[in-house]
């Protein structure tokens, strides 16, 4: 199989639109899906470039889950909504759990240790040596604007540390304890959700 990427860039800057070349020129293999997709990220049509995503990551090849993961990162930045809620429930589940997309991302913090990390699920240890206040652990959430959302976490864990938990919603303090649910009122397509650790006298 030759690259065809020529041949795409070729008809892209003769003028044919993304949508136009994928529906009459892209070949079906995986290759030249793969290929396409490169091109369009690279000459910055991100989300014209959706259609191969969706289909590389409905053939599920190991080789092509960096791409989408990265290409899923970029349309969280732009704030596409809809089109990451697309390709994040078209990845394999193998695909999800690296921190990147709607997964939740941690880092490495002085004084404190992750233990568990999944979609549902975070639990860390605190040394007490952890900085004054410091983000865990952030996800961004695709949301319908102007829709109501409810908020519900559960805090395990001894009243110490379960006040030294903040929930914030794109930067603004939502709640803390033990039990959270807080009704939210997004005014854009994608938030972010964080868990921030605190000390407490």
């Amino acid at each position: 199989e030759g690259d065809l990427t020529a041949l795409f860039d070729l008809t892209l800057r003769a003028g044919a639109t993304p949508g136009q070349i994928y529906k009459q020129i892209v070949p079906s293999r995986p290759k030249a899906q793969r290929e396409y997709a490169e091109l369009l990220l690279v000459r910055g049509y991100f989300q014209e470039a959706l259609p191969a995503a969706l289909r590389l990551a409905d053939l599920a090849r190991p080789a092509d889950r960096p791409l989408l993961l990265d290409y899923c990162d970029q349309l969280v930045k732009a704030g596409a909504g809809p089109k990451v809620a697309q390709l994040w429930r078209a990845l394999p589940r193998a695909s999800r759990s690296q921190g990147r997309c709607l997964d939740w991302k941690t880092q490495q913090i002085d004084g404190i240790s992750m233990i568990e990390v999944n979609e549902a699920t975070l639990r860390f240890e605190l040394t007490g040596r952890q900085p004054e206040s410091t983000v865990v652990a952030r996800r961004a959430v695709v949301v319908d604007p102007g829709r109501h959302y409810h908020l519900r976490a559960l805090v395990g864990g001894e009243e110490a540390v379960q006040n030294a938990l903040e929930w914030r919603w794109d930067g603004t303090a939502v709640g803390t304890g033990k039990r959270i649910d807080i009704e939210l009122a997004p005014t854009k397509p994608i938030g972010e959700l964080q868990l921030v650790v605190r000390r407490v006298p």
